[in-house]
């Protein structure tokens, strides 16, 4: 049975889904049809928190290895087979079990500015999952610490996955540098296509293959305006079941995106919240610069 050859390991909110979408357009690349399937995350069947918040059943979680490899079943001819699972970059345990199923394979992270991340992450959590019971973004962070101790689980940790040295040094550790690509989201604003044509080669494909880089996909950060047509965007609908054959579904996906772009919000992050936080990712953003060798002091302004 085939298994993927590389991943995308994280980090949430700072455009995996993109990534993902761009390198499943090139045409020597495979990418499972469920983006987020965590298999490597997973430790058996009955993965639960113990948040009193319950993911929602969308929330996709393969934890069997006969039905991970089932994804890549109709691998045809493609060199570069992959999946994207954001859960990998933080959970503890993982770059071990990846080393143990495929000891060759090559991991790609794109990281964000934790701040920025960490509130994407929780206005992704209140507004589209609805499993976030804060309604403010710093009492949300104030009650991280006893949420870790009740063991509420890494969705509701929006510090913790923002501490990218912590979590990408056992990669480094494990796998070495050879095997892994760390982009900014910074990067891939100023130059997406640029991008992903180091991308490519680093997955040894084609890089003269210039996927359509003018869409973002899963863009969340703001608060929804009017939750009736977020509601009718994002659930299954009779309406929508009806004119779906007749619309084609590169203009049904603009249109769409357009729609949630203008139902959103840009709320700020208070600057008081924001200094507190960088003070908190502060060592760790010193750590990741000497890691990736990369000057991140933006972060720290």
């Amino acid at each position: 049975m085939t298994m993927p050859n590389f991943l995308i390991i994280g980090a949430q909110k700072s455009g995996t889904s993109s990534l993902y979408r761009y390198l499943k357009a090139h045409p020597q690349v495979f990418m499972s049809h469920i983006k987020e399937p965590k298999f490597f995350a997973l430790k058996d069947d009955d993965f639960h928190f113990k948040a009193p918040y319950r993911l929602p059943d969308s929330v996709v979680r393969i934890a069997d290895l006969d039905q991970f490899q089932a994804l890549f079943a109709d691998v045809d001819g493609e060199t570069a087979i992959g999946e994207a699972s954001t859960w990998y970059l933080h959970t503890p345990g993982t770059p071990e079990k990846i080393k143990q199923y495929v000891p060759d394979m090559k991991l790609l992270a794109i990281l964000r500015h934790p701040v920025q991340r960490a509130y994407s992450n929780f206005l992704h959590n209140k507004d589209y999952l609805g499993i976030e019971p804060c309604p403010d973004f710093a009492e949300a962070i104030a009650a991280e610490t006893e949420r870790r101790q009740k063991n509420w689980g890494h969705p509701w940790y929006y510090q913790y996955k923002g501490l990218y040295y912590k979590h990408l040094k056992p990669y480094f550790d494990i796998f070495g540098k050879d095997q892994i690509r760390v982009f900014l989201m910074e990067d891939l604003n100023a130059d997406p296509a640029g991008l992903i044509q180091t991308v490519y080669r680093f997955l040894e494909i084609d890089d003269l293959f210039i996927p359509d880089v003018a869409q973002r996909f899963n863009v969340s950060a703001g608060n929804t305006r009017n939750m009736s047509l977020h509601t009718f965007l994002n659930k299954p609908n009779p309406i929508k079941t009806v004119v779906r054959p007749f619309i084609p579904q590169r203009f049904r996906r603009r249109v769409k995106m357009d729609l949630q772009k203008r139902n959103r919000t840009k709320p700020r992050i208070m600057p008081d919240v924001r200094k507190q936080l960088i003070a908190v990712f502060r060592d760790d953003i010193l750590c990741l610069q000497d890691l990736l060798q990369r000057d991140l002091s933006a972060w720290l302004s």
